[in-house]
């Protein structure tokens, strides 16, 4: 009977969420680039080095994300991090990722807490922690980051780094699923069969 009041119920959410989907394509990458709070005078760069990464010119993209990430721009920090962690323009280098991603994180940049908490997850560059990681993903799950609410509610669902708690894990996979997220959508149905 859970079980099928569990589907039932991921039915409704997943129907419902649905119509919130829309709404969270609307955010783009300016808004991201927002939050970081960047001099009017960088933008442009940013700009260029976004265009030269999808040209896969990534040697050039390195260039301009170390000169700004250097100046303190939180969002070429997190891309710099990003460069270093999959090792395009530069040799892979865990640690020098996390070393760029905390910078953006202790700046707020949601995205550079959420890549810094799954470090700590995966031990990349870090001890493996997931007390600190459940720390940098509950950071950017506030700011509304829906993957970082995934995976929050990934933590909180089985236990690692927090107590088993599926009522805060649904509280966080619903938000991320009104965002339009699937994972998210999917992972509810089971929570609610555990409750």
């Amino acid at each position: 009977m859970k079980k099928i009041f569990g589907i039932v119920v991921l039915i409704f959410v997943v129907t419902a969420l649905s119509l919130s989907f829309a709404k969270a394509q609307s955010k783009s990458k300016t808004t991201l680039i927002a939050k970081s709070k960047i001099n009017q005078n960088y933008e442009k760069q940013l700009e260029e080095a976004d265009v030269l990464y999808d040209k896969k010119k990534y040697k050039e993209t390195f260039k301009i994300f170390d000169l700004l990430a250097k100046k303190g721009l939180a969002y070429a920090q997190f891309r710099l991090g990003v460069l270093y962690y999959v090792g395009q323009g530069v040799k892979k280098d865990y640690k020098e990722a996390v070393k760029w991603w905390k910078r953006a994180a202790e700046q707020g940049l949601c995205k550079g807490q959420n890549n810094l908490a799954v470090a700590y997850y995966e031990g990349h560059g870090v001890v493996q922690n997931y007390e600190e990681a459940v720390r940098w993903y509950t950071k950017a799950a506030r700011q509304g980051d829906a993957t970082a609410q995934v995976s929050l509610g990934f933590m909180y669902s089985k236990g690692k780094g927090v107590p088993q708690n599926y009522k805060e894990a649904i509280k966080w996979y619903t938000k991320a699923a009104e965002q339009g997220n699937t994972n998210a959508q999917g992972n509810l149905g089971f929570c609610y069969t555990k409750q």
